[in-house]
């Protein structure tokens, strides 16, 4: 005859637990009429498994800053379990979409799951928080996990910003000495000082350790004083600017900004020659007017800061006895005696003195202007 035996765990008080391995061994005896009774045994084990599915983030890190762009971007997290999973059970969410292992985006080989954007393209953008969850998952038992599983990350595809450079783009300086700075910020995963570059005339490149180099993390103002570092701006320099900057992603390339200006730099003063009565000539008109040439570079003379001294008396340019015209062509200082009160006498040698006279840039006479003439005779 046969014979079988059921072993109820619960109706014997016995529970097991996950991963419990379990051994059972079966005794058996036989009754014969005569002599002792025949036995046998055998026995068996297994492995009790009440867990489902674990899953693990592998890309991109919880909270992380992702400059990945388009084709690059893709999430990856792995399912595992000892008695393997069912990949038709795997349902996630990507910022509330649902997905199956059988959707386009989705890829479940060797534990791994791997979801792609780009298939069809429906790409992460800048500024981006992308959360992504794991809601079912079966294994080969039926045993389910216990989710949800969620973590999240926030895309940076744009780079830093610049705003208030000093000196301004365009400005003419007269200054060899003048100092640059700008401000610059990312507002996602922020600044990496050790990429702040400037550079100047194309070639020279200026960063962290560079003499004058400062960044003031406090406030994001990038700042270079020349002298610093013995670099003195020549006359008429076209002082060309680039400043570059990066942000600091945990994945792929940082995002770089640059931006670019240029300033001018006019150190000489004006210049002045006479036009009449030249040095050592005699005229013989008692009103006889001076007339003195100026010109300056670029800049323009302040007619403000002339000051002509003619025998011992210092005029400025007051629209009558100093005249100060300046067209397209020419500029012109003129004095004429009469409105000043005077008239040359006979004999008398006059001796004039352009003392003053400075650019709109604030940049002096580049040589003061001595010479006499005798008066009539």
């Amino acid at each position: 005859p046969t014979g079988l035996f059921e072993i109820i765990p619960s109706l014997a008080g016995i529970a097991f637990s996950d991963s419990d391995s379990v051994v059972i061994c079966v005794y058996a005896f036989d009754t014969p009429d005569y002599c002792g009774p025949n036995w046998g045994d055998t026995c068996w084990a297994f492995v009790i498994s009440l867990s489902g599915p674990v899953p693990q983030w592998v890309q991109y890190a919880p909270e992380s800053w992702v400059a990945c762009d388009s084709f690059e971007q893709y999430a990856v997290m792995t399912i595992t379990d000892p008695d393997g999973v069912d990949p038709t059970s795997i349902i996630i969410t990507v910022n509330g979409d649902t997905f199956a292992v059988d959707s386009f985006q989705v890829e479940y080989v060797n534990d791994t799951l791997i979801f792609d954007p780009a298939n069809p393209p429906d790409f992460w953008h800048d500024n981006d928080s992308v959360e992504i969850c794991l809601l079912e998952a079966v294994d080969s038992l039926g045993n389910a996990f216990s989710g949800p599983y969620c973590w999240w990350w926030r895309m940076d595809l744009s780079p830093p910003v610049f705003w208030d450079e000093v000196p301004v783009d365009g400005a003419l300086l007269n200054d060899s000495t003048a100092a640059i700075s700008i401000y610059t910020f990312d507002s996602l995963s922020g600044l990496d000082p050790s990429c702040i570059e400037i550079t100047i005339y194309d070639s020279l490149i200026i960063s962290a350790g560079y003499s004058g180099f400062v960044f003031d993390t406090a406030t994001g103002m990038v700042y270079f004083n020349p002298a610093t570092s013995g670099l003195y701006w020549e006359d008429w320099d076209t002082v060309n600017i680039c400043i570059t900057a990066c942000d600091l992603p945990d994945y792929c390339d940082p995002n770089v900004g640059e931006f670019c200006w240029e300033f001018y730099v006019h150190l000489r003063g004006p210049e002045a020659e006479i036009v009449t009565p030249q040095p050592g000539e005699i005229t013989s008109c008692y009103d006889q007017c001076i007339v003195i040439n100026m010109w300056d570079d670029d800049a323009g003379v302040d007619p403000s800061t002339i000051e002509l001294i003619v025998d011992g008396v210092s005029y400025g340019v007051d629209g009558s006895a100093l005249v100060y015209e300046a067209t397209a062509s020419e500029t012109t200082l003129t004095f004429c005696p009469i409105p000043a009160g005077i008239a040359w006498s006979d004999s008398q040698e006059v001796c004039v003195q352009l003392v003053a006279a400075d650019d709109t840039l604030g940049n002096p006479l580049q040589t003061c202007l001595l010479y006499t003439s005798p008066s009539p005779r």
